[in-house]
């Protein structure tokens, strides 16, 4: 009898020993699994990622100018009616073309002749032309004349004016 009772005091130990592991094992994977979901709530979002603006200077832009930049966009300055700025006096737009992607151009007035009779009318405006196919859009990034049978209208970017005379420009 002796020899049972010691080999049931053997069996219980080793019993408790392997539910003590199983059960700190459970909780460090339940703990894992729960710093990871902590940690993963913590990594911004994508559209939070996706929401960077980018800084230009009014100043740098002067009226009836369209100035171009590497981040894809330009940006037209209309001459002011009352000398304030404002958001009425910019347009920016995508500065690829619809059909194709291509990087539109600006062309002032005057700049450049047309051999084409339908072109003729758009040598005395400020316009955007594209190189791929001849599309030409207004300042206003209204599709006009020619080019791509499947041309849209430019894409107007979304952007605010700061108090301190910066566009901010949503990239």
């Amino acid at each position: 009898m002796a020899l049972r009772s010691r080999a049931a005091s053997v069996n219980s130990m080793g019993r408790r020993k392997f539910l003590s592991i199983c059960l700190v094992a459970i909780s460090l994977a339940g703990l894992g699994i729960l710093s990871s979901i902590f940690l993963g709530a913590l990594r911004p979002s994508a559209s939070a990622v996706n929401d960077r603006w980018i800084v230009v200077d009014v100043n740098a832009i002067k009226p009836e100018e369209a100035k171009f930049f590497d981040e894809g966009f330009y940006i037209y300055r209309l001459v002011s009616a009352n000398g304030e700025i404002q958001a009425s006096d910019f347009v920016v737009l995508s500065s690829s073309s619809p059909p194709r992607g291509c990087t539109l151009e600006f062309v002032l007035p005057g700049a450049r002749t047309y051999s084409w009779d339908q072109r003729k009318q758009y040598e005395s405006i400020p316009h955007f032309t594209e190189p791929c196919d001849g599309g030409i859009w207004s300042i206003e990034g209204k599709y006009l004349s020619a080019g791509h049978p499947d041309a849209t209208d430019l894409e107007k970017k979304l952007f605010k004016i700061t108090r301190s005379g910066k566009i901010l420009v949503r990239a």
